[in-house]
């Protein structure tokens, strides 16, 4: 089924495993991709593997998380403004690898850098795009998160703060827009075999994450326009 048929998608971190899977998958099932990540080059090979499968012609968008300010981010939205006309769904799926420690040893300055690309950055993107998603009939919002950002566990102090923040952001969103044709969120993606997993997990032995039906079936529920999950912690 192309149950995404029309809609058009905007994936940030298009080019980790992680953004390549959705990307792949949300094409499949009809959806209009815009890819959003730092670099050209590293999405040039996504866009191909879209059109091999004769899914829409993807669009591919260059903005560096690790440097943007609210400039880069109002000029992406003008941007995409003349672009498209509505923006149905954002899946952001930006997350980094980050040194764990005990609170006691960890670094100040890792709370912070860990905080403002966790929590502050995707609540920034989603903001400056609220303009497009509430001309749509049916928005959908995606933070993808990780587990340690709902309970907390020894060494994952910075960033399972951060990612605790997200979650309350997303709920947060999701209430403030309740009158808003806008759903709010979260995706927990630690267990799926990721390269961001095997960051943390080195141990592991990992499998592909591409084509992972765990993550696509409820990531496509979610995007879904007939949809009507909002405010929830969503594990695949």
């Amino acid at each position: 089924m192309r149950e995404l048929l029309g809609r058009t998608v905007l994936i940030s971190g298009a080019s980790s495993d992680l953004g390549t899977a959705c990307c792949l998958g949300v094409s499949k099932a009809g959806a209009n991709v815009l890819l959003l990540d730092r670099k050209q080059r590293q999405m040039e090979g996504i866009c191909q593997q879209i059109e091999a499968n004769n899914s829409p012609t993807p669009t591919i968008i260059e903005l560096d998380f690790t440097k943007a300010r609210e400039a880069d981010y109002q000029n992406l939205s003008e941007s995409l403004a003349n672009l498209t006309q509505t923006l149905d769904c954002v899946v952001h799926c930006g997350l980094a690898a980050w040194p764990l420690a005990p609170v006691i040893n960890s670094k100040l300055k890792n709370w912070y850098q860990i905080y403002e690309r966790e929590a502050l950055q995707p609540m920034v993107l989603v903001r400056y795009l609220y303009p497009l998603l509430r001309k749509s009939r049916s928005a959908s919002v995606v933070f993808c998160t990780m587990n340690a950002g709902r309970s907390g566990r020894a060494n994952w102090g910075a960033v399972g703060a951060a990612f605790a923040a997200l979650e309350n952001i997303s709920e947060t969103l999701a209430v403030e827009w309740e009158s808003q044709p806008i759903r709010v969120n979260t995706l927990d993606i630690s267990n799926l075999p990721s390269a961001l997993r095997t960051r943390y997990y080195p141990g592991e032995i990992n499998n592909h994450l591409d084509g992972d039906c765990r993550l696509l079936k409820v990531l496509i529920d979610l995007l879904r326009t007939e949809s009507q999950t909002n405010g929830q912690r969503m594990t695949p």
